[in-house]
């Protein structure tokens, strides 16, 4: 059998999907830097707060266990099984919450 040949997609349209892949790649790389940012500023927090490796260690492991278990319940607090689409109103609550702080 032999699937009929999709029409190609208007040239708008294919516009339009490689933006939205080129923000979501955006979006992507942003959240892994943001991740690392304790990494980074290591030397700094140690000396400023006279931490050895250790203590650092464990600050840095608390951070990522709260960012570990955060994620499930707000994942499905923005987008619960009974709405597959996910709740745009809760997102836009989440993003006017955030949108300051992350500007700074």
């Amino acid at each position: 059998m032999s699937h009929p040949a999709a029409a190609p997609l208007p040239p708008l349209r294919r516009q339009v999907r490689w933006r939205i892949l080129a923000l979501l790649f955006a979006i992507t790389v942003i959240a892994f830097i943001d991740r690392q940012t304790l990494s980074v500023a290591a030397r700094l927090l140690r000396n400023t707060f006279h931490l050895s490796n250790t203590d650092y260690g464990r600050i840095v492991s608390a951070f990522m266990l709260g960012m570990t278990a955060a994620e499930a319940p707000i994942g499905w607090w923005i987008s619960p099984p009974r709405r597959p689409l996910g709740s745009l109103h809760r997102l836009r609550l989440v993003e006017r919450r955030n949108g300051p702080w992350l500007v700074a």
